[in-house]
């Protein structure tokens, strides 16, 4: 594995643009989960031969994707941001880099036509002790592209896709 550059699960940025006059700039995002998509299939069996099955394919479809922060003075205005989208949705994108122990961009994830689908508050209780207080946002998308240092890393992959 020499000169295979790796990074370590603490180090990633998070960008949504309809966030930013939110929490001014500040999106510090403690976690990040929901970068998946599957390729769906249907079964179909042919020739009269239960042995023999082919698979067509219907399409992708994407996880929502959940963005975790640590809860602090800018939670309010976060808290009536989503609230607000019941008058009104206006989709973003974002994205997730990952990055070296350089500091450099591995790899990008860019997410597109985001809508803020749910706002979670924080478990709270006696036995939660130490443990960061922290809130999540979870976003539906129309799929997400990815660059792997600087290269397209999926054919196809924007906002021409669908979410199923």
């Amino acid at each position: 594995m020499s000169g295979t550059n790796v990074a370590s699960g603490n180090s990633f940025v998070v960008t949504v643009d309809v966030l930013k006059d939110v929490l001014m700039n500040d999106e510090r995002w403690i976690s990040v989960s929901g970068i998946s998509a599957t390729l769906e299939k249907e079964a179909k069996e042919e020739g009269g031969q239960a042995a023999y099955t082919r698979f067509i394919t219907k399409g992708l479809k994407y996880s929502d994707l959940v963005l975790t922060r640590a809860v602090d003075e800018k939670s309010k205005r976060l808290v009536d941001w989503f609230a607000g989208h019941i008058y009104s949705i206006l989709p973003g994108t974002g994205s997730v880099r990952i990055l070296k122990p350089d500091g450099k961009t591995l790899h990008t994830y860019t997410f597109h036509n985001m809508i803020p689908i749910n706002y979670k508050g924080p478990d709270l209780g006696m036995d939660k002790g130490t443990t960061v207080v922290t809130e999540s946002v979870t976003f539906a998308h129309y799929g997400f592209s990815d660059k792997l240092n600087g290269e397209s890393g999926a054919p196809g992959a924007g906002p021409t896709q669908s979410r199923m």
